[in-house]
């Protein structure tokens, strides 16, 4: 019997016990509403902005995490744009 080829996200584990984004709720809805809010935020990091620092956004992080408040998963109250210095700040602090 031939040895079945496994593709390489079978064959390597993740490095982490995350769960897949669509899993995480990551779908074609957040997809929509994250390009919506970033495209109404100028595509700029608002805590940069907020300091007067121009730079671009590359995350849309939520304030309230979503396993936290699932309704607010598509919120855009609980939405902001961040760059990645930014966003890691946010998740070091949890704000």
């Amino acid at each position: 019997m031939p040895l079945k080829a496994l593709s390489l996200r079978q064959r390597m584990p993740r490095p982490d016990a995350r769960p897949s984004a669509a899993a995480r709720l990551y779908d074609k809805k957040w997809q929509r509403v994250r390009d919506l809010y970033m495209a109404s935020v100028g595509g700029l990091c608002e805590r940069c902005r907020a300091k007067g620092i121009t730079r671009a956004a590359e995350l849309v992080h939520h304030k309230t995490k979503v396993q936290d408040n699932p309704a607010l998963r598509l919120s855009m109250d609980n939405l902001e744009a961040l760059c990645r210095p930014c966003h890691g700040e946010a998740h070091a602090g949890q704000n």
